[in-house]
């Protein structure tokens, strides 16, 4: 983690920065988790956008929202104090087509930028369409160029805070996912699941 974010490969987005057009703020993204340590059957993660501080990120983020990307990826890399990261997609999955396009990164607003402070939500160094929750303080992340570009919501920390942490880096997670739903179960079967992502005008209760 910790690269300047770089999203040339996402679907040739069209980042709308006109002041005139409220932005959609509010993204709730929902997950199941077989892990026992699971807060409740319907778990939430709510993220809100901060346009007025990272438009490029969070209109990359919203777009790919919009076009379903993430409905059904696995929140893949969790670490005890660290991160939750999920978006990885193998590309015969992928439905929409990525293209390449220039970078799109934001300009550290000095005083005023997202740290990497618990509870922000970053693109994954290196990764155009992965996405991170900081779980613990990685404001030393700040400088290698990871950028937040939203928030999460207190109460949906305490859900992040349970996700499963048992499975390490390296033990074999991307090449599982790319073998498909079966196999994840199979190997691991704590991993949670993002059902869908979507924009909404309000959070629902949680």
């Amino acid at each position: 983690q910790g690269r300047k974010t770089n999203l040339n490969t996402i679907n040739n987005l069209q980042i709308n920065t006109n002041a005139d057009e409220a932005p959609v703020r509010f993204i709730q993204c929902h997950f199941k988790s077989n892990s026992a340590e699971s807060v409740s059957l319907k778990d939430v993660i709510q993220i809100t956008l901060r346009h007025d501080l990272s438009p490029l990120s969070s209109a990359a983020f919203l777009e790919l929202v919009n076009a379903k990307y993430y409905d059904g990826v696995f929140i893949f890399r969790v670490l005890k104090g660290f991160i939750a990261q999920w978006g990885f997609r193998p590309e015969n999955f992928v439905s929409i087509k990525p293209k390449r396009r220039n970078e799109i990164a934001d300009p550290v607003i000095v005083g005023k930028s997202l740290s990497n402070t618990r509870g922000t939500l970053s693109f994954a160094g290196g990764s155009t369409v992965q996405v991170f929750i900081n779980i613990g303080d990685n404001s030393r992340l700040d400088k290698e160029g990871s950028l937040p570009f939203a928030t999460v919501s207190t109460k949906s920390m305490v859900v992040v805070d349970k996700l499963y942490t048992g499975h390490k880096d390296g033990e074999g997670q991307i090449a599982t996912i790319k073998e498909g739903k079966d196999a994840v179960i199979k190997n691991f079967p704590n991993m949670s699941q993002i059902e869908k992502c979507r924009a909404v005008p309000a959070f629902s209760p949680i």
